[in-house]
């Protein structure tokens, strides 16, 4: 009779044991998923990027940010017909998680800054000099009010600038042109600019809006803050994994926003890791000197300063680059064919470097 009733006491032991070790696991579970569902810090970190991630505030609330920070209007509201100039309406990772496809091009164009031919402008070189402007007296910086605008900010006082305008030709099939749309060009001086003035950092703001990024396209300087506004009634989680400015702004949801400082020149793909089919792309330049071209390819950049440029000019389909030497009150002018027939669509990974769980049909400019 005792050892019946010892049995039955180690018999139910025995069934307690293995009803803890069946249930530990499941509450672990259900608590890293909670743990990961917290909002904003579900999070991937880049120890090679050198991007600053701010803090998940409310819509209403103000993000800490520089203290010379303007907050910056829409990208690109005029731009210049490069011929007429008239207006026209408007790397790397180090972490193992993230794909290598999305800090490669797409594909190199095979034909670019090609020289410009008697119908298309009278100047037999890609450089046309203009007349020079009459000198000028430099004014007194106390008397002088700093320009603020959307693209270029560093015209320095006393100092003679010059210009870019050019136009971006992409070539399909057959050779017919294709609507240069989400084309975006920087410039990234290759000599030592001494005394160039120090410009307050910008506070770009994209709403996340019907599953969409906008704008879609947007040119920022070196050190400018991004701010995804969240205005959707689901989540979002923006992330990037473009070399140095990779980053990863966790998972939030309606009425919050989060920024991001991106340092680093060069193109940065921004997507979502909850929706496939959100793209955005961010042109990163120095000192201003980044512009979006209109749907006829066409651009200008004023108030450069003298010097050696590297041009690239990037779009989905394609990318061209060319070194150029910039004069004091002349107008560089430029025509960059690319043949983009080479281009196919692919679908980019999500950032673990993994597939999405549902690949939706995309609009056909998104991948590359």
């Amino acid at each position: 009779m005792l050892f019946n009733n010892y049995l039955n006491r180690v018999r139910g032991q025995s069934n307690f044991v293995m009803r803890m070790f069946m249930v530990l696991p499941l509450l672990s579970l259900l608590t890293s998923c909670a743990t990961s569902n917290m909002l904003g810090q579900d999070r991937i970190l880049f120890s090679d990027s050198s991007a600053k991630v701010g803090p998940l505030v409310a819509a209403n609330e103000q993000l800490p940010m520089d203290d010379q920070a303007v907050l910056a209007t829409s990208d690109n509201d005029s731009l210049v017909d490069p011929i007429g100039e008239s207006p026209v309406s408007t790397g790397k990772t180090k972490s193992g998680l993230v794909s290598s496809l999305e800090t490669k091009p797409a594909i190199q164009a095979t034909e670019s800054s090609t020289v410009l031919s008697p119908e298309e402008s009278d100047a037999e070189t890609l450089v046309k000099k203009e007349k020079p402007a009459k000198p000028h007296e430099p004014k007194s910086p106390n008397n002088v009010v700093p320009k603020i605008s959307t693209e270029t900010e560093n015209k320095e006082v006393g100092i003679e600038q010059g210009a870019i305008a050019g136009k971006v030709i992409l070539l399909g099939e057959n050779g017919q042109p294709l609507p240069a749309t989400g084309t975006l060009i920087t410039l990234t001086p290759k000599t030592v600019m001494s005394n160039v003035q120090n410009r307050p950092s910008k506070v770009h703001v994209i709403d996340m809006q019907d599953k969409e990024y906008k704008p879609r396209y947007s040119t920022i300087s070196a050190g400018d803050q991004v701010v995804f506004a969240n205005k959707d009634n689901i989540q979002h989680n923006v992330f990037s994994s473009s070399g140095s400015n990779a980053f990863d702004l966790g998972t939030y949801g309606s009425g919050l926003k989060r920024a991001v400082t991106l340092r680093e020149p060069g193109i940065v793909k921004v997507y979502c890791n909850i929706h496939a089919d959100m793209a955005m792309f961010v042109a990163v330049g120095k000192q201003g000197l980044s512009v979006k071209a209109d749907d006829q390819g066409g651009y200008k950049i004023d108030d450069v300063r003298p010097g050696t440029y590297e041009v690239t000019i990037w779009n989905i389909r394609g990318e061209a680059k060319q070194t150029v030497e910039v004069k004091a009150n002349e107008t560089v002018k430029l025509i960059d064919r690319i043949d983009t027939v080479a281009f196919k669509t692919e679908s980019h990974k999500n950032k673990f470097g993994g597939d999405y769980s549902k690949n939706s049909a995309l609009f056909e400019d998104e991948f590359y």
